[in-house]
């Protein structure tokens, strides 16, 4: 009994490989489905103007502790002109070609 034990690994694995290889190929459509179409997106809108934003100053009043949060969150840094009073970071880099390597 223990002899066949042995064989029975291969046996499993004889039967998958046959098992899966059963139906369709990778090319082949499966029946009953739908040919994939290819569907022009629609273009993306313009988003609005820099006025039609409420800002944070507005929020502040109602919302103190929420906007204290959000403006020492790395969401709340991000966006503006590097350098700019809104945005103290300043990007150096150096922009001759070369790959910049973050660590």
């Amino acid at each position: 009994m223990a002899r066949w034990m042995a064989f029975l690994p291969v046996a499993l694995l004889v039967a998958l490989l046959v098992a899966c290889g059963e139906g369709e190929g990778p090319g082949d459509a499966a029946a009953g489905a739908a040919p994939l179409v290819t569907v022009a997106a629609e273009p993306v809108p313009a988003p609005p103007p820099r006025s039609a934003y409420a800002g944070t100053a507005s929020c502040q009043g109602c919302h103190v502790d929420q906007v204290a949060a959000w403006s020492r969150s790395t969401h709340g840094r991000a966006g503006g002109v590097p350098g700019s009073r809104d945005n103290p970071v300043r990007v150096i880099a150096p922009f001759g070609g070369t790959a910049l390597r973050l660590a």
